[in-house]
């Protein structure tokens, strides 16, 4: 995977890949104008204290993670990789329009992934 530790903008050409997120420093990532068929997937990278938001601008996300084994409804416009999220937690965006990603993932403790 490739690894994400500071402010990053990605692009389409982008899409495919996984990206192994370090909570080092709080920072954002963000994702391109949703289009169909682009996905990207992010796994946390280590437990540190900060929180990593990924935001999609002005589209929005919707979908549902795994949250402890029980599903939780996502839908906003950034997700949070909080603070004491544990190793091995994900989420991926995949583009379903124009508007639209479509979020899953999943995470161990209730608030390692949260929506706003």
């Amino acid at each position: 995977a490739a690894a994400i530790a500071t402010t990053r903008t990605l692009t389409a050409a982008d899409s495919g890949g996984v990206f192994s997120v370090a909570k080092t420093s709080a920072y954002t990532i963000t994702l391109p104008t949703p289009a169909q068929g682009i996905i990207f997937t992010f796994m946390v990278l280590d437990t540190g204290a900060n929180i990593v938001t990924i935001t999609d601008g002005a589209a929005h996300l919707n979908g549902i993670v795994s949250v402890n084994s029980v599903g939780t409804v996502m839908t906003g416009t950034n997700i949070l990789l909080a603070s004491g999220g544990a190793l091995g937690d994900w989420v991926t965006f995949q583009g379903i329009d124009a508007t639209h990603y479509l979020v899953t993932g999943a995470c161990l403790n209730a608030a390692d992934i949260t929506v706003t």
